[in-house]
C-alpha cells in the first residue's frame, strides 16, 4: 500500500511538472555549427525546465564574407532577419554576424560578434568580447580577396590564418580557440554574449547598484564600488549564481582571489563550486615562504604575493577580482599562479574600464560579467 501511494505521489508530481513546463520556440537565422551550439547552450541554461524547440534557417547576410565594421555587421544581421519566413511564429529569434574592426586610437584589428535577439516587439543587441588580430592576417585576407571595400573582403581572416599555419590544421571558422589568438572557442565567445542578453534584466539590476566615486583614490581616477551588491542579499546571490553557472562545467580546481575585493567574490564562488580558495595578497600579509611579483597599475606601482604552498602542481586555476583596468594586477596574479605551479585558465572580473580595454589584453582568456 505504501508503494502504491508513493507511485501516485510521484505520478502527480510528474504531471505537475508537465503542466508547468512551457514550450519555447527559438528561431536561429543560421545553420552555422558554432552559432547553433552556442544558442542551444545559452537557452538551455536560461530555461532548464522548459521544452525548447529550435528552427534553423539558412539565411543570407548580403554583406561580404568578411564584414568590416559594425555598420556592415548590422546590415548583415538585418538581412538575415529579413530573409526569414514571414509567417514564422517564435518566442525568440536569434541572428549573429561576425566582423572585424580597426581601433581608431591604436589602429589594432579585432574580431567581434554582433548578436541580436528578438523577443516579441523587444530587440536586444550586444557585441561579443573583442579578439585581437595581428595586422599580418588582415593584410593577407585583403591580398587574397583582391578587391576590397569599406564594407568587407571576400576572403575572411580565418582563411588567411588557415593559410599561414603550415604546422597544424586551423579551422577557419574557429581560429579563436588557438593559443595564439586567445584560446577561447568561437562558440564560447558567442555563448557569453548570448548569456548576457538572456540575463539582461538581472545584469542591469546588478549594474544599477554599482556606485562611481570620481577622483578616488586620487584626482583623475573614477572608483567603481561594487560593495552595494554585497550589501543586498538578493544581488549577492544573483552575482554568485551567474558566475557559478558559467564556471560549473569548466573543471576548475582552485579559485584565486586578489586582495581585497577579489576575496569576497572568489571565496563565495569557491564555496558554490565546491573548490578551494587561495588569496593573492599585498606584501607583509602572508606568513611563511611566498612568491612575489611587482607590477604597474593605472595610478602607481605595487606588489602582490602568494603562498608557495597555496597551489598544487597542475591545478586549474580561475583568478577573480572585482575590476580590470590596465590589467597590471591581473598579469601579476597570472605570473604568481604559474610560479606556484598552478595552471591559470581564465581571469574573471565583475567590471572593466572600457577606455582601458586595449591595455588589458592578458596571456590567458578573460571574462567580464557586467559590461
Amino acid at each position: 500500500m505504501k508503494n502504491h501511494f508513493r507511485f501516485l505521489f510521484v505520478s502527480m508530481m510528474l504531471n505537475m511538472l508537465v503542466v508547468d513546463a512551457r514550450t519555447i520556440k527559438v528561431v536561429v537565422a543560421s545553420q552555422s555549427l558554432q552559432k547553433i551550439t552556442a544558442v542551444k547552450a545559452s537557452f538551455s541554461k536560461k530555461f532548464p525546465d522548459d521544452e525548447l524547440v529550435y528552427f534553423l534557417h539558412k539565411t543570407f547576410s548580403g554583406v561580404p564574407d568578411q564584414p568590416v565594421g559594425a555598420v556592415s555587421a548590422m546590415q548583415g544581421v538585418r538581412n538575415r532577419l529579413d530573409s526569414l519566413p514571414k509567417n514564422m511564429v517564435a518566442d525568440y529569434v536569434v541572428a549573429i554576424e561576425s566582423y572585424i574592426e580597426q581601433s581608431s586610437s591604436t589602429h589594432r584589428w579585432y574580431d567581434k560578434g554582433l548578436v541580436v535577439i528578438k523577443q516579441g516587439s523587444q530587440e536586444y543587441i550586444m557585441e561579443s568580447q573583442s579578439v585581437f588580430i595581428p595586422d599580418e592576417y588582415v593584410q593577407l585576407a585583403q591580398t587574397i580577396s583582391g578587391s576590397i571595400s569599406e564594407y568587407g573582403y571576400s576572403a575572411t581572416v580565418g582563411m588567411a590564418i588557415e593559410k599561414s599555419f603550415l604546422d597544424k590544421n586551423i579551422d577557419p571558422n574557429d581560429w579563436h580557440k588557438e593559443v595564439e589568438f586567445g584560446n577561447v572557442s568561437r562558440q564560447q565567445i558567442l555563448q557569453d554574449v548570448l548569456d548576457k542578453i538572456l540575463h539582461d534584466e538581472e545584469l542591469k539590476f546588478l549594474k544599477s547598484l554599482v556606485l562611481i566615486y570620481p577622483d578616488f583614490p586620487k584626482v583623475g581616477i573614477a572608483f567603481a564600488n561594487f560593495l552595494p551588491i554585497v550589501h543586498n542579499s538578493q544581488a549577492f546571490r544573483l552575482m554568485i549564481d551567474l558566475l557559478a553557472q558559467r564556471y560549473r562545467d569548466k573543471n576548475i580546481d582552485v579559485i584565486v582571489g586578489l586582495e581585497s575585493r577579489g576575496f569576497i567574490i572568489g571565496a563565495a564562488l569557491a564555496y558554490e563550486l565546491g573548490v578551494s580558495f587561495v588569496p593573492v595578497r599585498k606584501p607583509g600579509k602572508l606568513p611563511g615562504p611566498i612568491y612575489s611579483v611587482d607590477y604597474k597599475k593605472e595610478y602607481g606601482f605595487d606588489t602582490l604575493v602568494i603562498a608557495q604552498d597555496g597551489l598544487k602542481s597542475g591545478q586549474r586555476v580561475l583568478i577573480v577580482d572585482d575590476l580590470i583596468a590596465t590589467g597590471g594586477s591581473a598579469r601579476a596574479s597570472i605570473e604568481l599562479v604559474r610560479l606556484a605551479g598552478g595552471d591559470p585558465v581564465e581571469f574573471a572580473s565583475l567590471l572593466k574600464v572600457a577606455e582601458l580595454e586595449e591595455q588589458a589584453i592578458l596571456s590567458i582568456p578573460s571574462f567580464n560579467l557586467i559590461d
